[in-house]
């Protein structure tokens, strides 16, 4: 005689053990897919962070050339106004 309870009949033990079991197989499953997409992530935040950084070194130039030449920059700020 199987135990029963309000939902219906109690699992057996080695029911249990296979659902936890298949739960702990989806659980590693879902961890190794998020720790492959945060890896992703970081790879594209690597790359975006290092075009950045291009782009700052990019204006380096212009902007020596700039301090080099007052007049110039003085122009520039009063054309802004």
């Amino acid at each position: 005689m199987s135990a029963t309870r309000a939902g219906g009949p109690v699992p057996s033990l080695k029911e249990s053990q296979a659902q936890l079991e298949s739960q702990q197989a989806k659980l590693e499953q879902t961890n190794s897919q998020l720790e492959e997409q945060a890896q992703l992530l970081e790879h594209q935040r690597r790359a975006q962070l290092v075009a950045h950084v291009g782009q700052e070194l990019a204006l380096v130039p212009r902007l020596r050339a700039e301090v080099r030449s007052p007049r110039s920059h003085l122009a520039c700020v009063k054309s802004s106004r």
